[in-house]
């Protein structure tokens, strides 16, 4: 098995979304309300939102009530996030210009993996108003009937062992944003929502398909993809559990 690289290396990965912002802002699973509501205690705050998509954090926040920024980086995807009415800068988080600019809440919903984390790290701090927060986000829709396993072996067939994707790899990427935090100082607290629905097999197979890594599929192996899971599912659908786990702590401001 091959030992990949971290995403933020991954150019081609990183890059894939805009050809599919529609399909994403279509089928990623949004946010649960609970999370909206923790991170915006109080009306007004002023939110950072990074690598921000088609505006599925910005949107609700901003309905909320918060005064929101987001930073992305591809055109396509800024393009269905400032048709929500979002204010958007486009930029990488490495290379976007603060102008001094600070903030109640830096928030990363999806797209911590995305930006180089030291440089991430050394950032935020000087981006945070007093008492700040810094909040990282990641969301993920598992099947349960029929299961990730038997789903998997879909993967494995068509696509081969190193395209398998699998929930640990979501994981991992909490686990190591959770390292970083803690070996930056600080001490990050988890929250984890779940709520559970049933799709159809239509929309699960979208949904597949604006994740990265069959993104990159080529077009053979990604029209094998689609019509084996098609025809496996069937008319049945799938059962899935959409789960999000929120990492936030109060960053240190510089002076």
């Amino acid at each position: 098995m091959t030992t990949s690289q971290p995403s933020h290396l991954d150019r081609r990965r990183a890059e894939s979304f805009g050809p599919v912002a529609d399909a994403y802002d279509r089928y990623r699973p949004p946010f649960p309300p609970e999370v909206i509501e923790r991170l915006l205690p109080v009306p007004g705050m002023s939110v950072l939102d990074v690598g921000a998509g088609t505006g599925m954090v910005s949107a609700p926040m901003a309905a909320a009530g918060a005064s929101v920024l987001a930073v992305e980086p591809d055109p396509l995807m800024a393009e269905k996030a400032r048709a929500k009415g979002i204010v958007v800068e486009e930029a990488t988080f490495e290379e976007w210009d603060a102008r001094g600019r600070t903030f109640d809440l830096v928030v990363f919903a999806r797209s911590f993996h995305w930006v180089d984390p030291q440089v991430a790290l050394a950032r935020i701090p000087s981006l945070l108003n007093p008492d700040g927060r810094l909040a990282l986000l990641w969301n993920r829709a598992a099947a349960i009937e029929p299961s990730e396993a038997r789903i998997r072996e879909i993967y494995r067939e068509v696509c081969g062992a190193d395209a398998v994707p699998t929930t640990r790899e979501a994981s991992r990427a909490e686990d190591r944003a959770h390292e970083l935090l803690t070996s930056a100082g600080l001490t990050p607290t988890i929250d984890r929502f779940a709520v559970e629905t049933h799709l159809s097999t239509e929309d699960y197979v979208n949904l597949a398909f604006t994740y990265s890594r069959q993104l990159t599929l080529d077009a053979d192996t990604a029209a094998r993809l689609r019509s084996r899971l098609t025809e496996f599912l069937g008319n049945d659908g799938v059962r899935v559990r959409n789960s999000t786990v929120a990492l936030v702590c109060r960053a240190p401001v510089t002076a």
